[in-house]
C-alpha cells in the first residue's frame, strides 16, 4: 500500500533525520573528547598530588587538598557535561522516532513533531524560533488532516 505524504512532511522528515544523525555524532564525540579529558585530568591531578605527598612531605598535604578540590570542581563539571550529553542524545532519539511518524503520516508522529517544535521554540535561539515556527505553521495548516 502506497502512502500518500505530502513534500512539506518529507522535507520535515529528512530535516528531523539529518538533526538526529548530527545530534548522535556530536553527543558521542563530546563524550568521548572532552569529558574523557576531563576525567583524565582528574586522575592526573590526583596522581601527582599523591606524588607530593610521599616525595615532599611538608608541602605534599597542601597539594593533596588542593588536587582534591581541583578534582571536585572537574567532577562537577563532568557531572554537568554528562547530563548534557544525554540531554542531545535523548533528543536525537526523539527526532528519529517523530521522523519515522512522520514517514509513515502517523497521527502520533504528528503530534510529536509539534510537541517538539514548541520545545525548540523555548529552548533555542532565533534560529530555532523560526524553524519551529514555520514548522508549526505548516503542520497546522491543512496538512493535518492527512495524518491517519
Amino acid at each position: 500500500m502506497k502512502i500518500y505524504r505530502p513534500l512539506g512532511v518529507t522535507v520535515i522528515a529528512i530535516f528531523f533525520i539529518i538533526t538526529a544523525v548530527l545530534g548522535l555524532t556530536a553527543g558521542v564525540m563530546f563524550e568521548i573528547y572532552y569529558v574523557a579529558n576531563y576525567i583524565n585530568s582528574i586522575y592526573t591531578n590526583l596522581f601527582f598530588s599523591l606524588n607530593l605527598v610521599y616525595y615532599i612531605p611538608e608541602y605534599g598535604i597542601y597539594y593533596l587538598f588542593m588536587g582534591l578540590s581541583v578534582a571536585i570542581n572537574d567532577m562537577s563539571s563532568v557531572i554537568y557535561y554528562h547530563l548534557a550529553v544525554v540531554a542531545v542524545l535523548v533528543g536525537a532519539f526523539v527526532h528519529l522516532i517523530a521522523s519515522s511518524g512522520l514517514l509513515y503520516m502517523k497521527k502520533w508522529g504528528y503530534y510529536l513533531t509539534i510537541i517538539i517544535r514548541i520545545l525548540n521554540i523555548i529552548a533555542l535561539g532565533i534560529v530555532g524560533i523560526v524553524l519551529g515556527i514555520i514548522i508549526l505553521v505548516y503542520l497546522l495548516g491543512d496538512v493535518k488532516y492527512e495524518f491517519e
